[in-house]
């Protein structure tokens, strides 16, 4: 046994990473980590994940008595695994405290209608995977005048959708109601 140190010098080299598939994600793409004979290191093929995203388009923006309104949310997971959310479908009403939220018992059940003072989920617990929910309502004359907006949102399982802050995707889309 004696006492030393080692020394030398670090070569040049390279590895390439990659990662499988999760549930039917995307995955990262195959990153090259290279240690440069200078010791540093630098990583090619970086990868950013994206988070889901809610979306929600309307056939027109104002609306009378008989017409139909044909609202239309398109839900996309992101790029990361995939994390339990509940999703959001709803318009608030034009006095400003007021939901009207479409609600599904089951995944590809029937939707209906709940109106209350904060939005109801869609789907609760709800791993997300691509999907488009359409959904019509021909206005009768009696539902309050002025303007609405109508949302699609995506918040992790179990939070609380009134805290904007909380939101994993949020989009809106103004309309207006005349008899």
């Amino acid at each position: 046994r004696g006492t030393g140190s080692w020394s030398g010098t670090v070569l040049a080299e390279s590895h390439t990473v990659s990662f499988g598939t999760i549930a039917g994600y995307t995955t990262p793409p195959p990153q090259t980590v290279t240690v440069n004979a200078d010791q540093t290191t630098s990583v090619t093929g970086m990868y950013s994940s994206t988070q889901p995203t809610a979306a929600v388009v309307l056939n027109e923006v104002a609306f009378r008595r008989t017409q139909t309104i044909v609202y239309q949310a398109t839900l996309t997971p992101g790029s990361m695994p995939p994390t339990p959310v509940d999703i959001y479908l709803f318009a608030r009403l034009p006095d400003g405290i007021t939901f009207v939220s479409l609600v599904q018992a089951s995944p590809g059940g029937a939707i209906s209608m709940v109106l209350g003072p904060s939005p109801i989920p869609f789907l609760t617990g709800a791993t997300l995977s691509s999907m488009t929910v359409p959904f019509a309502y021909t206005f009768t004359g009696s539902e309050p005048v002025g303007a609405y907006l109508a949302y699609a949102g995506l918040v992790t399982a179990g939070t609380d959708p009134l805290q904007p802050t909380i939101w994993l995707s949020l989009d809106q889309q103004p309309f207006w109601f005349t008899p």
